[in-house]
């Protein structure tokens, strides 16, 4: 059975990003209804399904080291940060742009900053702020200019912004 018909058979939702773990070969699938499926890509069997949140997974990626499922990526240059959505909020790398490549983040631990009690599907920057969003349908904006103190402070916190999960912020 090939992969495309096996996912269907598995699930009624259509797949909207797709993630591939090399090291333990296998397909990380993020569905229209909030699923997301893991599969082997040796043997094509569904290993795992987990339907923790309801809106769409628009983008997925695996950093293996930290074992985190990132679910959003935002680059704030000004302050040297990489920002990261995940499952119960944002995890925060201070890096040191004049680093060689494969160390350009730092050994040390990154910041944790749990103000969602969901994923942080959207991050996205204006100005000197940072605005993330989750499917808790939850707004946090946080003054980038404070970053300079290496701390990531909300200034606002609007709870029930939308009716539905938040899945993009331009």
């Amino acid at each position: 059975m090939n992969l495309s018909r096996s996912l269907k058979n598995a699930s009624h939702s259509q797949v909207r990003s797709i993630c591939y773990n090399s090291n333990k070969k296998e397909y990380i699938f993020g569905l229209e209804n909030g699923s997301i499926c893991l599969w082997d890509a040796r043997k094509m069997i569904l290993v795992k399904q987990m339907d923790n949140h309801l809106g769409w997974s628009h983008s997925l990626l695996e950093k293996v080291d930290t074992k985190l499922l990132i679910y959003s990526l935002l680059l704030v240059n000004s302050v040297q940060l990489l920002l990261l959505g995940v499952k119960d909020g944002l995890v925060a790398y201070f890096y040191d742009p004049l680093r060689n490549a494969g160390t350009y983040l730092p050994r040390q631990s990154p910041r944790r900053y749990l103000h969602f009690n969901s994923d942080v599907k959207c991050l996205a920057q204006f100005n000197k702020r940072v605005f993330a969003a989750g499917t808790c349908r939850k707004i946090v904006i946080y003054d980038s200019s404070a970053l300079i103190r290496r701390d990531l402070i909300p200034i606002i916190v609007i709870h029930n912004a939308h009716e539905a999960a938040i899945s993009a912020i331009e």
